[in-house]
């Protein structure tokens, strides 16, 4: 073997080493990328899913409900309407979805004039 073909050999490892490190970022990217996605889909439903809560509170009498929404991701929900006596009555909706990252609490409160 003479110096030229042993140079070659280096090379081309040194060449798929870097075709493997650019497969690894790009795989990293698309990992990010889907994480970011599935979390923009969860934050959207749920903002969706308090809205509708804080829309049928409106519209029902004073007491609490909770429910699970069949929805991607599963969100929690607990809504609960309170008397005011004089005041404007209590709205509160509090949902959760958890995701890999752990649970994503989100709660929004509200009157409505009786």
């Amino acid at each position: 073997m003479n110096r030229d073909g042993g140079s070659s050999i280096v090379e081309a490892l040194v060449g798929l080493a870097l075709g493997a490190i650019a497969v690894g970022v790009l795989a990293c990217s698309v990992l990010i990328g889907v994480r970011a996605l599935a979390l923009a889909n969860g934050v959207g439903a749920q903002a969706t899913a308090t809205h509708d809560g804080i829309e049928r509170l409106r519209h029902r009498p004073a007491g609490e409900s909770s429910d699970l929404l069949p929805t991607v991701p599963v969100i929690a929900r607990r809504c609960e309407r309170t008397a005011g006596r004089g005041r404007p009555d209590a709205l509160v909706v509090e949902s959760t979805w958890t995701s890999v990252a752990g649970p994503h609490p989100f709660a929004v409160t509200s009157e409505q004039t009786p």
